[in-house]
């Protein structure tokens, strides 16, 4: 009896040391993540931890329908406020809110492109060994951004052809990694809350994936009576898009004491799922698509005070039916702030 009851101890010991051993294996690989080794030669943390900072954005979201002989394309803007935002972070972590949207917001501007009505949510997530970014956006209400192509008698200043029945929504999800986070910092450039000493870069990976749709009343090709133009057999009335597409680039952020300069280039491909209306057909397919996702920043980073400018371009491009579709998100964004 006595050595069933000692074996069953033993037996109890070695599990327990097995799971505190996996416990504290798991913990290290937290924060290995959360806390992973820098080397302080390029990156410094800076001590005081809570930011307030200000910052003018333009958010857009914007599509082309171009035909594959290369000879017409179709751009639709969206008419676009610049938002007013206002953010606090500690430790990292903050909340922004746009609470205010201005522009030459007069019957004059209206009447020239039209009104859009737009819901856009960008969140953008950075540790020093990767990155997340959540979108959602739901714009209703674009204009034909070169009408003069079409119609040779139409002028600057004329009222541009607006299409208040066109929907585009888009839900994405990114997630990029950062190989040679110990000396490169993307939290430095898009975050400030560290700071670049040095001049380095980083090979970078990411996948995606993306929901994208566009809806209309009616085909969404201007005609004119140049036949190098689009044809009447060249013909889309929206569609839903799901893809998933791998990149790999590189991002490099220059540094002259207090002063920086960061660019991020990335290209790749992916698979499509299509669904969409031909004026003659539905049609239902998977494609290829080419994507290119681009950043750059620039401003004076110091202890107490930071200032700059970012701007991030995402586009992808692939086919549909007889017409390549075309689609851009793009975010411009004026801040300063400072640290407490």
């Amino acid at each position: 009896m006595q050595k069933k009851v000692f074996s069953v101890t033993f037996l109890l010991l070695i599990i327990n040391c097995l799971i505190e051993n996996q416990a504290q294996a798991q913990m290290r690989l937290i924060n290995k993540i959360i806390r992973p080794d820098i080397d302080t030669n390029y990156i410094t943390l800076y001590p005081r931890k809570l930011m307030t900072y200000t910052a003018i954005s333009r958010k857009y979201l914007s599509f082309y329908l171009r035909n594959k002989r290369n000879t017409a394309v179709a751009r639709y803007n969206p008419n676009v406020n610049n938002n007013l935002n206002f953010g606090v972070l500690y430790s990292g972590i903050g909340l922004e809110y746009s609470f205010f949207t201005f522009k030459k917001d007069n019957k004059e501007d209206l009447s020239l492109y039209g009104s859009t009505y737009l819901r856009d949510f960008q969140l953008n997530l950075y540790a020093q060994q990767f990155g997340i970014d959540l979108v959602s956006q739901n714009y209703k209400g674009f204009y034909l951004n070169n009408p003069q192509d079409f119609n040779k008698t139409w002028e600057k200043g004329n009222v541009y052809p607006q299409r208040d029945d066109i929907k585009v929504t888009n839900q994405a999800l990114n997630f990029y990694y950062i190989l040679n986070y110990r000396k490169f910092s993307y939290q430095s450039a898009f975050r400030q809350t560290r700071h670049q000493c040095r001049s380095a870069g980083s090979v970078m990976l990411m996948a995606g994936a993306s929901n994208y749709s566009i809806e209309a009343d009616s085909n969404l090709i201007p005609y004119a009576a140049d036949s190098t133009k689009f044809r009447e057999s060249e013909t889309f009335l929206g569609g839903r898009f799901i893809d998933f597409s791998i990149l790999g680039g590189y991002g490099h952020t220059f540094v002259w004491r207090r002063w920086y300069v960061s660019g991020t280039v990335l290209g790749g491909f992916g698979v499509q799922a299509q669904k969409y209306q031909t004026a003659i057909e539905d049609k239902r397919g998977v494609r290829g698509i080419g994507r290119l996702y681009t950043r750059f920043a620039a401003g004076y980073n110091d202890r107490r005070f930071f200032t700059g400018v970012s701007y991030l371009l995402d586009r992808k491009t692939t086919q549909v039916d007889k017409l390549v579709l075309g689609g851009e998100l793009s975010n411009l964004r004026f801040f300063m702030g400072v640290r407490f």
